[in-house]
């Protein structure tokens, strides 16, 4: 009985190379098909979440957003990937190894005129053209002006009309406080 690994082969046809080889007669070279093959499998995306189970990191300036996550092939093969957000496309992922990471730019989408969230597609495609891809949504903190962390937001004219000074308990405490400090110093003489 003969083992056949097929670790480290392509997806595809799989032939059988041989020689035979014996004393006092030329090596003959064979080559065998038993109709064997190596199917393709699709490559494999997987995407981070912070701690607040989100996907996306925003940048402070609100344009744009950075995703992470892992890609492999099971086969082996090398990967290509392209994203798509807004009707546009990018592929200027940043790879090591397995790992991934690309900022995303909501600009065309603003130029658009599409409102979060936004829908963001994933696809990668192996060296054999098997594809698999990812869809997301992405929310937008900044959308509509609005305020994701659950407090309430305040309008310009609302912090025009406040006052440069602090809240009146301050003054109190702080002249409860010099008050005590005195009281304490006259009772040491």
């Amino acid at each position: 009985m003969m083992e056949l690994s097929m670790s480290g082969l392509s997806p595809g046809s799989v032939m059988i190379a041989g020689t035979a080889s014996a004393n006092g007669m030329l090596d003959y070279n064979f080559m065998l098909d038993l109709g064997i093959e190596k199917l393709n499998k699709p490559p494999s995306i997987t995407i981070d979440t912070n701690l607040m189970g989100e996907e996306a990191e925003w940048e402070l300036d609100g344009l744009k957003f950075t995703l992470n996550g892992n890609v492999i092939d099971p086969d082996g093969q090398d990967v290509s990937m392209m994203l798509s957000i807004c009707n546009g496309q990018t592929s200027n992922f940043d790879r090591d190894n397995l790992a991934w990471e690309i900022q995303v730019s909501i600009a065309n989408c603003i130029q658009s005129n599409v409102e979060s969230p936004y829908s963001v597609v994933i696809v990668a495609t192996d060296a054999s053209g098997a594809t698999t891809s990812i869809t997301i949504e992405v929310d937008d903190p900044n959308a509509g002006g609005s305020d994701t962390t659950g407090g309430s937001s305040t309008s310009d004219t609302e912090e025009d009309s406040g006052s440069i000074l602090p809240a009146p308990g301050v003054f109190a405490t702080l002249i409860a406080g010099l008050v005590a400090a005195g009281w304490v110093s006259s009772r040491r003489n």
